[in-house]
This record gives structure tokens, sequence and C-alpha cells, in this order.
């Protein structure tokens, strides 16, 4: 095989009818980096043989794939993402030919899972990652930049297949989509009036665990377990506000969100996203007073369950595009 650069490989993404069952990629994914390969767990044998090396053989006892997948957000294909992180999805159309995907948190431990297809011509393989299921993903965006994401896999090892990619044109989101809003309460943030803010960032945890039985090194099951959200925003220091948010321990609701409004989808709607925390609380306020620079703050956050509100510590991501349904 000749030589290339990682720019030649392919990564395909679908949603798995059933779990483990793979398929031939729904979306076809640009991405800046990714890392998932098939790993393996191995044991050495410690006995002894009547000489001094202190082992003799070695047995693979797991095989499994796991690594991460970085890019910029697209308004089609992240969807596929979504519907692995939250595990629910109800699609609708908004209006003509754009529709409305809301994303919501299943209380279940087995949530969405996708098949993952590495079309590699450094190593002359096809090969697909089936159950993969997300264990965490972080969006971000700074001012001047392109809005991206991170995320991390674990799956069954892979399995040798034949599949050509087909790229289609996606729609993106940069920081001049992006506002974040916070208000005392979920009903509240639509009439709340955006932030001034300098970036913001959006991390989710699943603590997926593979369950393995005897008898086999491939995991029987691949399971999500309990699931974790939190971020952080930076911001002009003007005022005392959200250093005293942690201070006194006061609870608000918060949106992060991005609307394209430099594209139009269906009659007159944006594609966008919108993400919606009911309940969350600040920590690790931190003020940056450089002498010659304006003063900046840092404000950490979780999301928590809204219990009065019966509302999950996500309460909806919603996804607009021109998909039908995912």
């Amino acid at each position: 095989m000749s030589k290339g650069i990682g720019r030649l490989c392919n990564l395909g993404l679908i949603k798995e009818a059933s779990r483990g069952a793979g398929g031939a990629p729904t979306y076809w994914l640009p991405r800046t980096s990714f890392s998932l390969d098939e790993r393996a767990e191995k044991v050495v044998s410690e006995e002894s043989l009547g000489v001094i090396e202190d082992a003799h053989e070695s047995y693979v006892v797991a095989r499994y794939g796991e690594g991460d997948i970085a890019g910029e957000i697209r308004d089609a294909s992240f969807g596929l993402l979504l519907y692995g992180l939250l595990g629910t999805v109800s699609s609708a159309v908004l209006e003509t030919t754009a529709y409305n995907h809301t994303f919501t948190l299943a209380q279940t431990n087995s949530h969405q899972s996708l098949g993952i297809t590495v079309d590699d011509p450094l190593t002359g393989q096809d090969i697909e990652f089936r159950l993969a299921m997300l264990n965490s993903l972080s969006i971000e965006v700074a001012l001047g930049e392109i809005v991206k994401y991170a995320s991390s896999f674990i799956s069954r090892p892979g399995a040798d297949v034949s599949r050509s990619a087909t790229y289609t044109a996606e729609n993106k989101f940069t920081a001049t989509h992006a506002r974040v809003k916070i208000a005392a309460d979920l009903a509240s943030l639509g009439a709340a009036s955006a932030l001034s803010i300098k970036s913001v960032k959006a991390n989710f945890g699943k603590n997926v665990m593979r369950d393995h039985t005897l008898g086999t090194a491939t995991p029987e099951e691949i399971h999500n377990q309990q699931f974790s959200a939190d971020g952080e925003l930076m911001l002009n220091l003007e005022n005392e506000t959200y250093k005293d948010y942690m201070l006194n321990n006061s609870y608000r609701a918060l949106r992060i969100e991005f609307i394209n409004t430099g594209v139009t989808i269906g009659a007159s709607s944006n594609p966008a996203i919108q993400i919606n925390f009911p309940r969350v609380h600040f920590y690790d306020w931190e003020g940056d007073r450089v002498n010659d620079a304006i003063g900046t703050q840092k404000l950490n956050f979780k999301a928590l369950r809204d219990v009065s509100g019966g509302n999950a510590a996500v309460s909806s991501i919603v996804l607009t595009n021109t998909a039908v349904s995912y």
C-alpha cells in the first residue's frame, strides 16, 4: 500500500435498526480528527517453568472498538450524535420542508446505538464498528470560530465491510450564530435576552461500560450508565451577578442555541440547535483582571434534574433542518 494522510479516510454513521445490526451509512461525516480503532485486553500467564523469564504466553480476553471523533457541527448528520446522546427523538414538520427534531433523555441504560464505518485507504480496509455507543460529547464555540464537537465511542470490534463514501451538503454554525440565555426557569428562557458571551462549552457524559460474559471476547452488550452535563461560560467582567449566582447557590435555567440566519430552509426557517438546561448551579467563578486588557470572568455550571418541574437535566435538544426523521 502507498502512504497517505488522514484526510483520505472516510467516516460514515447510521442509526442501528436493532442493536449491533450495523448497516450502510446514512451520512458520511467530515471530521477534523478521529482515533476509533480496534482494541484488545490481554492477560499474561504467570506460571514458572524453572527458568528466570517472567512469562511464556499471553491470551486475548476482550476485543472491542474505542476512540474519538471530532469535527465541525453540521445540521443534518449531527442529529445521529444527538440521538446517541439522549436516546429519544420526536420529529415534526415545522413548516413546509423544515423539520424540528426534539431529542430527550431516555431514562434507560440502552440508548440508541450507531454503526460507524471507517473507509480507510491507508490500510486498504473498510471496517464497521457495530453497537457503537456514545460515551461523551462536548460542544464548543469561541469568538471567530466554527461551532465544533468532540465525541468518544465504545463499540464491538470491527467487522470487514465494503463501502464507498458519498458526502452531501450540510449547513454549519459559527460564533456569529451562537446565543446564550439565562432565566429564572425554563418557561422564561424564550423571553430572556441573549447574554454578551465570549465563549461557551457544554459537556455530556454517559459513563458507557462494556458488558462481557464468559465464552467470548466480544462484549455481549454496551450500556450507558449515569448521565451528566456541565459546561463553561466566558464573558466580560462588568458586575458580580454571576459571582453571586455561585455564592448564593442560585439555580437558573440555561439555554445554548445556534441559529444560522444566513440560510433559509422551508419558507422562512433557519438551521438551528437549541439546548435547554432547566436547572443549573454555578461554581468555580473566576475573574481575570489583566492590567492592559478588558477584564473577563469564567463561570462553570452543572446541569441538575428539575424535580419540581419534572424535567431531566437536559430537558430537550431541538435540531431544525430539512431531514424528515432519524
